[in-house]
């Protein structure tokens, strides 16, 4: 009967062996000049073929995580509409793989013909960036002595903005980069904060995205 025993025990001791840990790959994702997180911020991990294996949003303090993958060669992409994508350099990773990083970027914007915000996008694509809302009674108030001007004016206001996944900007997040006139950028400033816009898709669902955007009103004297 001992062998009975020396079988039982060893069937044991292989019940009992630990399986391997699920490993991960993360980090937080900074803006290089502010050192300020980056919420929605799209991450992919992209396998040799530059295909994404994995992709994810950063959350509101720019953490990401993935899974660790299958053994081989990834990299990260770092993206956003209207920014070109930040590439990392190639790693080897394996499922063991236990890896947390700081990642300080600065992305820059497409030229203005390769922009896709505010273009249409149709309800069957997977994937598309917040949309401005349109339409006659959609535009920022310009001030009054535009009115009175004998001369036709330009008015222009340059604007980032963070919208949630409802269609509401973040009020924090909006901020006038450039205005021909600081009382229209003001204007701008609370048409972003109080308009409903339609959210980004990430997968055909809603989530938050980045919009980089500029308004251009031309005022011709007599009109309103």
């Amino acid at each position: 009967m001992s062998w009975m025993r020396i079988s039982l025990s060893l069937a044991l001791l292989v019940v009992a062996a630990p399986l391997p840990a699920q490993g991960y790959i993360g980090g937080f994702v900074l803006d290089s000049a502010t050192k300020a997180p980056i919420p929605c911020l799209q991450v992919a991990l992209l396998d040799t073929a530059g295909r994404a294996v994995m992709r994810q949003l950063t959350i509101d303090d720019g953490a990401f995580q993935f899974d660790a993958p299958a053994r081989g060669n990834y990299r990260l992409a770092f993206s956003l509409w209207d920014f070109e994508p930040l590439l990392t350099a190639d790693e080897e990773l394996e499922p063991t793989t236990e890896q947390t990083r700081t990642y300080s970027i600065n992305l820059r914007p497409v030229d203005s013909a390769q922009r896709v915000v505010g273009m249409r996008f149709a309800d069957s694509a997977p994937d598309a960036p917040p949309m401005p809302p349109v339409g006659a009674r959609d535009l920022p108030e310009v001030p009054s002595r535009y009115y009175r001007k004998h001369v036709p004016s330009d008015l222009k206001a340059t604007f980032d903005v963070l919208v949630d996944s409802t269609g509401r900007a973040v009020p924090s997040s909006v901020k006038i980069l450039s205005s021909t006139d600081p009382e229209y950028g003001a204007s701008v400033e609370k048409f972003l904060k109080r308009v409903k816009f339609e959210p980004g898709r990430l997968d055909h669902r809603p989530v938050c995205g980045w919009i980089r955007g500029e308004t251009l009103v031309t005022h011709v004297y007599g009109r309103r």
